[in-house]
């Protein structure tokens, strides 16, 4: 469930920056520089990927959570390349295909979140199954991490 909360959320944050892009590069309601559509591009082609891998393998967390750093540090790219190169005026549109500080919040708490998941250590102990094949299986139990392992 926790896997699902977080991937819809970057589908979500990624079908937004396409509707804006297609809306605002399709109208051509901004004057915004190639490299901001580009850049935006970007992140929504590598969010697409990021929700298939999702749903069609298996994907780490690590993924997720690299993913959330670059879409991070492109939508600081971002701000910052508008703010000190394009004397234009930055509409409320404009800011869904740049980012903004509150994008920046969102993933740093769906950074956390991802994060949070790994907070179970994975003990491995080896039981004897059957002594006339000698098969010997293993079951995983989970830990919390502080726990005292004699008392369990």
């Amino acid at each position: 469930m926790n896997r699902k909360i977080l991937d819809y959320a970057i589908l979500i944050k990624v079908l937004i920056r396409v509707a804006a892009i297609g809306f605002l590069f399709g109208f051509g309601l901004t004057q915004m520089p190639a490299v901001i559509f580009a850049t935006s591009s970007v992140i929504c082609a590598l969010g697409f990927l990021t929700f298939y891998r999702s749903y069609s393998m298996h994907k780490s967390r690590k993924e997720t959570k690299a993913f959330l750093c670059l879409e991070m540090a492109i939508i600081v790219f971002n701000m910052l390349f508008v703010s000190f190169s394009c004397p234009v005026s930055v509409t409320t549109l404009d800011t869904l295909l740049t980012g903004s500080v509150f994008d920046l919040f969102v993933n740093v708490c769906l950074f956390f979140y991802a994060h949070k998941q790994y907070k179970y250590a994975v003990v491995e102990t080896e039981d004897e199954v059957s002594t006339v094949k000698n098969v010997r299986r293993s079951k995983k139990a989970y830990v919390r991490p502080f726990q005292n392992l004699e008392t369990r």
